[in-house]
């Protein structure tokens, strides 16, 4: 692990698990997210030359600004996603659908996981970064999903149609169920 991000890291995890702790208990009573388990994970070059991740840093920090009425773990969360996003690998989903407009104003980039900083076990952590009024098409896939939204944003489920969880509310995606989401006027920034 990059020495340099040690603290932001663990740090990071705390918070994530602290915040799902109390937000969706039922959800996260076999999820493990001990900092004893992170493992390093070299870093072969500056990530600074990815154009994505100019387009990111830009959205990310209007997010942030949007934070500064939020609770204080949100606001050290996306915080903490800022300082290590220069080192992430900024990537957008592969051109599956024919939307110019997402495939331009989307990224994605692992924190924990294969292609992260670091591991932790078997997480596979992420964050997702979307300009404004960007929708993410309806899809579906095998791996579950469990969002903390850091940004106010609106997430889709064929059972709750739209619905704004709220800047630190949570959207859990069972495997295979069909979900999207989208920004509004302001970037959206998730967990």
């Amino acid at each position: 692990m990059n020495m340099d991000f040690k603290f932001e890291l663990t740090r990071l995890l705390e918070l994530i698990d602290a915040h799902l702790r109390k937000a969706t208990p039922n959800a996260t009573q076999s999820l493990q997210l001990n900092t004893a388990r992170l493992s390093s994970k070299p870093i072969k070059d500056s990530r600074l030359e990815n154009q994505n991740f100019w387009a990111t840093k830009a959205t990310i920090e209007s997010a942030r600004k949007q934070l500064a009425s939020a609770p204080e773990n949100i606001r050290l969360m996306a915080s903490y996603i800022s300082v290590i996003a220069h080192e992430l690998d900024w990537y957008k989903k592969p051109n599956t659908v024919d939307d110019p407009e997402f495939h331009k104003n989307h990224f994605n980039a692992i924190i924990f996981g294969e292609r992260g900083l670091a591991t932790c076990e078997d997480l596979m952590l992420g964050v997702t970064v979307m300009h404004p009024h960007t929708m993410y098409p309806k899809h579906r896939h095998r791996p579950e999903e469990l969002y903390i939204a850091l940004s106010e944003s609106e997430w889709w489920q064929p059972n709750q149609n739209w619905f704004a969880p709220g800047v630190g509310g949570t959207v859990h995606n069972p495997s295979n169920s069909l979900h999207s989401m989208r920004s509004a006027g302001t970037p959206l920034l998730a967990l």
